[in-house]
């Protein structure tokens, strides 16, 4: 009876979304992935829909703080058409507790000049929070990066 106890098991965590079997660390890389898809494709609705219904946004250019998910839709319009990407060149996270991880790190916004993608050094820091089961932005920040020293 233990051995079939162990195959099914066994057999559980082979059938088993990988989802399922993911921790925080690795749920939180998985929305930053799909935050880089809906980036890159210039897709404003797409980014907004990972923020919590009323996240706060401190936007890159932005003079104001940009409050709930309609607002963000509305903030993100600026990248529609534009053929923009974004590079995430590091990044910590730090599991608050199971339903709360801080982000920080560096990104470079890949802004299109004249058809050319020209890096624009950025820095960050989310806080993402889990919704039922899903993980959302609550909180993020980011601005540019200063000059390297001379």
């Amino acid at each position: 009876m233990l051995a079939f106890g162990r195959i099914l098991l066994l057999a559980l965590l082979v059938i088993a979304p990988a989802q399922v079997l993911a921790g925080p660390e690795e749920e939180a890389n998985a929305l930053f992935a799909r935050w880089k898809a809906a980036y890159d494709a210039n897709d404003n609705v797409a980014v907004a829909k990972l923020y919590a219904t009323d996240a706060i946004l401190h936007g890159t250019r932005s003079r104001d703080i940009t409050l709930g998910r309609e607002a963000i839709t509305q903030y993100f319009t600026v990248v529609v058409g534009t053929g923009n990407k974004v590079e995430f060149v590091e990044k910590h996270l730090r599991v608050i507790n199971p339903t709360t991880i801080l982000a920080v790190g560096f990104n470079d916004f890949m802004r299109n000049r004249e058809g050319k993608l020209v890096p624009e050094p950025a820095r960050f820091t989310m806080i993402l929070v889990k919704d039922g089961n899903d993980w959302v932005i609550a909180h993020h920040h980011s601005s540019l990066r200063p000059p390297p020293k001379q």
